[in-house]
């Protein structure tokens, strides 16, 4: 697989939509590995490539409840353990002022509930295709 980080925040929407147009998805955790690979990339680039005002210890990846109350759904439509990565922090989701939908990770590795209008940073994730095989060409 292969993953982008992007550094511009955006709402929840917008980000599914950038990274839908890029060919790509908002990123899902399936495993342990997938999850400290994403937290090392978010640390990388914390300190050096983040900037504006937003909460910056949060990056939006692809899942929420919007379709039903505290049943997290990745966008392709399981549930966050038929996935294969769900490890909330301490007291989430929590739906905070009835107003967290959308899914996030924070710079721990943890799933966070967040405001789906709020602007985070977010990551995007691509299938990598099989490898081309090279066509050997001759000219005349």
């Amino acid at each position: 697989r292969c993953y982008k980080i992007n550094t511009e925040a955006k709402t929840w929407k917008e980000a599914y939509q950038i990274c839908t147009a890029e060919g790509s998805y908002l990123a899902v955790l399936n495993s342990e590995k997938e999850m400290k690979y994403l937290t090392r990339k978010f640390s990388d680039i914390y300190n050096d490539k983040i900037y504006g005002n937003f909460f910056k210890n949060v990056m939006l990846i692809g899942f929420h409840d919007l379709l039903h109350e505290g049943e997290y759904r990745t966008i392709f439509g399981e549930k966050l353990e038929e996935a294969g990565f769900e490890n909330w922090c301490h007291g989430q989701p929590d739906n905070d002022k009835n107003d967290q939908h959308c899914g996030g990770m924070l710079r721990d590795g943890t799933l966070d509930d967040v405001s789906c209008d709020k602007q985070f940073i977010f990551a995007c994730e691509r299938e990598i295709k099989s490898p081309v095989k090279s066509i050997n060409s001759t000219t005349q």
